[in-house]
């Protein structure tokens, strides 16, 4: 037997022990929602999802360890809010793990702890200068850092949804 199904049963049996554990502390749900998603003929139809949502879950995990290896696996994983990353923790993910925010949560997936604000509404875009303007009149005001510039969601767009 080659080393790629041995370490693919663990990954699957590991996954499977965490979310057992999640589950049973609260920190991983399942919950039901409806997305919109591309049909063949380029139509859009509203499905009925229910998945596990992982954000409270990872949190834990990165909280308690300083790091935190998202395994690919065949559901992708559903976020409600942002992971919160401190300095010094790491945060990894396989290259075919798919990790999506739940329709209607508007958020980056990740951002730094000491962002703070725009929790409750949408990231400003940064304010443009006219031509002619001072920008050292800006200086006075607290500028928007570039970790804070994310854009809400769009809607899925693959043609091979889940």
């Amino acid at each position: 037997m080659t080393m790629k199904p041995i370490l693919t049963l663990l990954t699957v049996l590991l996954l499977a022990s965490l979310a057992a554990l999640h589950a049973a502390d609260g920190l991983l749900r399942t919950e039901t929602w409806t997305e919109n998603w591309p049909n063949a003929s380029g139509a859009t139809e509203t499905r009925t999802v229910t998945a596990e949502v992982w954000t409270q879950a990872f949190q834990a995990d990165l909280d308690a360890d300083g790091k935190l290896h998202i395994p690919a696996r065949d559901e992708p994983y559903y976020l409600d809010g942002p992971i919160v990353m401190k300095s010094g923790q790491k945060l990894t993910a396989d290259a075919k793990a798919e990790i999506r925010l739940k329709p209607g949560t508007n958020t980056c997936m990740v951002r730094n702890e000491h962002i703070i604000g725009f929790a409750d509404k949408p990231v400003p875009a940064p304010r443009p200068t006219t031509p002619g303007e001072s920008t050292s009149a800006d200086s006075a005001k607290p500028a928007t850092p570039p970790s804070t510039t994310c854009s809400p969601p769009a809607a899925p767009t693959s043609k091979n949804p889940p």
